[in-house]
């Protein structure tokens, strides 16, 4: 319990053994909030070492978070590219079945963080996880229409035919399992 208060700032314990400081960090989650967050955080351990102070307030979890869910997501991307390749092989058990997917999804990506670096959008809590979500709605679509084109080969359609068929009958499954998957996530109750 803090019983001594100095000024609005700053207070301390009877025994003497716990203190309170407050500050203010300019920036919110912003770079520059980041950047001093990152700065008192090692200065008190420097100082005093991680286990003996407490950070907390909205911008230091704010900052927690996003670096959570980065390293997650550097985690979890190779893992779910790794994915990709396994499921891919196992179903087609060819280099097309498994580049293809892979290519697909890999531009996706890289098209969309393109973009958020050109537009200047910040990497936020829900956009560090648009590469695993971009693999995750790919993946199946790939899969769905590089088989149904297979089966159009089997049937002993020409390649341009078969490329025409699989369109004609794919792209409604395609559109439609994608913009519930996308409609899911934009109305999840975690986003709000």
């Amino acid at each position: 319990m803090l019983e001594k208060s100095f000024d609005s700032y700053f207070a301390a314990s009877s025994k003497g053994d716990a203190a309170l400081v407050k500050l203010y960090v300019r920036g919110g989650l912003g770079s520059r909030g980041k950047t001093a967050i990152q700065g008192i955080q090692k200065t008190l351990d420097s100082q005093w070492g991680a286990d003996r102070f407490r950070l907390t307030g909205e911008p230091f979890l704010g900052y927690s978070v996003d670096n959570t869910v980065i390293a997650d997501v550097l985690l979890l991307f190779p893992i779910a590219i790794v994915i990709v390749f396994l499921v891919t092989f196992l179903t087609f058990r060819s280099v097309a079945g498994v580049l293809t997917p892979a290519i697909k999804m890999l531009s996706s990506v890289t098209v969309t963080l393109g973009l958020m670096a050109v537009t200047d959008t910040p990497l936020t809590i829900v956009s560090a996880v648009l590469p695993i979500l971009l693999i995750a709605m790919g993946c199946p679509d790939s899969i769905h229409i590089f088989s149904w084109y297979r089966v159009e080969i089997l049937r002993g359609s020409v390649k341009r035919e078969a490329i025409m068929q699989m369109m004609k009958s794919m792209i409604l499954p395609v559109v439609m399992t994608s913009l519930t998957t996308a409609g899911g996530l934009v109305l999840s109750p975690s986003q709000a």
